[in-house]
């Protein structure tokens, strides 16, 4: 991101539904996940539990640079990236 923040661009199936978004008939397929701490990296090798900003894209058709600027994105949510789909789903029990 043009803040310097290292981001990662994922494609999500399903696709996010658009409406509630206010994009019509354009469902969500491209999000970008930037580590909530600046300590963090999601190019690494992940061992434990990374704290990640949710941003989609205000236009979801648009083109995707390799620096990606605040006014190109919208912060949507927060979650967590797990090594596995196993530790992620250990994590969802264990909340329960």
């Amino acid at each position: 991101m043009d803040d310097g923040h290292a981001a990662v661009l994922i494609e999500v199936a399903p696709p996010v539904i658009e409406q509630p978004f206010g994009f019509g008939d354009q469902d969500i397929v491209r999000l970008l996940l930037a580590p909530r701490h600046e300590t963090q990296n999601l190019a690494k090798t992940i061992v434990r539990p990374i704290a990640v900003l949710v941003y989609r894209f205000g236009n979801p058709k648009a083109e995707v640079c390799e620096v990606v600027s605040d006014s190109e994105v919208i912060l949507s949510a927060w979650g967590e990236v797990y090594s596995t789909m196993e530790a992620a789903d250990h994590a969802r029990r264990s909340l329960t």
